[in-house]
């Protein structure tokens, strides 16, 4: 009901009051029937209809969503709410080994090609960084843009070890060794991603002495080991929002003295509203199962202080 009551958050501008038929097109005549004119639609049923081929956006999806206000609605429906509930209430709750395993595993070790498809040949699963606003650069320079910020960032020199946490491909653990001569301990839960990462190492010529990838989970990482430079690169979110403190004292022990962590995470709007509540329960079952540490940027940097750590932007 409250969800129902709720204004929306940005009434700085005034929407078009187009009908829904305007944006989007039902496959099926029962929901045209039901959505149509200025009856919108819940956007998490939208989104679950748009999965299963049942409803297709008139135009370019961007652009209509840009005016998402005007024919949908940030309702929590019932399906919702028994999956906050009975799915995502209870990852958050536990966070075991078992369950953060049976979470990532399914996602990554169904085989390399589909990611290939929107991460490209070097499977950077990050962000990439526009260095020239005037010109066109490629995927692959803007991944290497990213990777070097963050080397450069956590202040990298030769022969310092680097421990990354969900390395993922192994693509930096790679970057760090060949343009840094670091010592990098890549770690990941995904079989694919560690014999993926180890193979591109070898065929840079990196030496297992020198870098390698783990298949392990983070709280197995030998505590008495240190390195040098830490870097986490959108992988905090996995340890749930009751471990984060916790996880991030493990890094700082980890840490040598005078170490750094270099740390990317996403998250929530400070400012509460629907939408961001229902987008990341969206997010946690269809991209990022156990990602429930999704918190706003103040959650973050006070899990960080209070395990020891000082901000540096």
């Amino acid at each position: 009901m409250a969800s129902r009551s709720s204004p929306r958050p940005n009434k700085n501008y005034e929407l078009p009051g187009r009908p829904v038929e305007h944006y989007i097109s039902f496959t099926f005549d029962v929901d045209k029937a039901k959505w149509c004119g200025r009856n919108t639609i819940p956007i998490h049923t939208f989104a679950e209809m748009y999965i299963d081929g049942k409803v297709a956006f008139n135009g370019d999806c961007l652009d209509i969503m840009e005016y998402r206000h005007d024919w949908s609605n940030f309702t929590l429906t019932w399906d919702l709410c028994k999956y906050i509930l009975f799915t995502f209430g209870l990852d958050a709750l536990f966070h075991t080994r078992s369950q953060d395993l049976d979470q990532v595993r399914p996602n990554y070790d169904q085989g390399n090609d589909h990611y290939s498809f929107f991460l490209g040949p070097r499977m950077v699963y990050t962000s990439g960084i526009i260095s020239d606003p005037t010109r066109e650069e490629s995927l692959e320079e803007m991944q290497d843009n990213k990777m070097a910020i963050v080397c450069e960032k956590l202040e990298l020199r030769p022969g310092e070890s680097l421990l990354d946490i969900g390395c993922g491909w192994g693509t930096l653990a790679k970057f760090a060794s060949v343009n840094y001569g670091a010592d990098v301990t890549g770690v990941t839960l995904a079989h694919n991603q560690t014999a993926w990462g180890n193979e591109s190492l070898r065929r840079a010529g990196i030496p297992e002495d020198q870098s390698r990838i783990l298949c392990m989970d983070y709280r197995d990482i030998p505590q008495e080991k240190k390195f040098h430079k830490i870097s986490q690169l959108e992988m905090g979110e996995h340890v749930g929002v009751r471990r984060l403190t916790k996880f991030f004292r493990q890094c700082y022990d980890m840490l040598e003295d005078d170490g750094s962590m270099y740390v990317q995470l996403s998250g929530l709007r400070q400012a509460w509203q629907y939408e961001d509540f229902i987008w990341g329960s969206f997010l946690n079952k269809y991209i990022f199962r156990g990602a429930d540490a999704s918190t706003p940027l103040w959650n973050y940097v006070r899990s960080l202080e209070r395990a020891g750590f000082e901000i540096k932007g």
